[in-house]
């Protein structure tokens, strides 16, 4: 027979509770080590061994020409890239959602700058 909790119990929260509106979602970040395989102003492609989906949002943070970057992110294509042993690899094209100025900068310094000229 199974024990009930004592519902007698002092209340020891010092603010009350409320249940969350029914359309409140939960992300839980995940570092993943990933590497960048194109890099554009817009997004990139990157290949990582951490499969998201596609309309998942996250954290990109990098070095990009020596320079700290760092943008939120939405995939927009994801499929299989590359099997290094049992390690499978995916390849996830990403547009950039959020940019703040600085870092917008140190994207197009970078892009620019790579960039073949004719």
């Amino acid at each position: 027979m199974s024990q009930r909790p004592d519902t007698s119990a002092i209340e020891r929260r010092r603010h009350p509770r409320q249940p969350p509106p029914p359309d409140l979602e939960l992300s839980i970040p995940v570092i993943s080590q990933g590497e960048v395989i194109d890099l554009s102003e817009t997004g990139a492609l990157i290949s990582t061994p951490y499969p998201l989906g596609v309309g998942d949002r996250a954290r990109m943070s990098l070095l990009v020409g020596r320079e700290p970057f760092g943008a939120w992110v939405r995939v927009v294509r994801t499929e299989p890239g590359t099997r290094m042993g049992r390690t499978m690899r995916y390849h996830l094209g990403l547009v950039f959602t959020a940019i703040d100025e600085q870092n917008r900068q140190v994207l197009q310094r970078f892009v620019r700058r790579e960039s073949p000229r004719p």
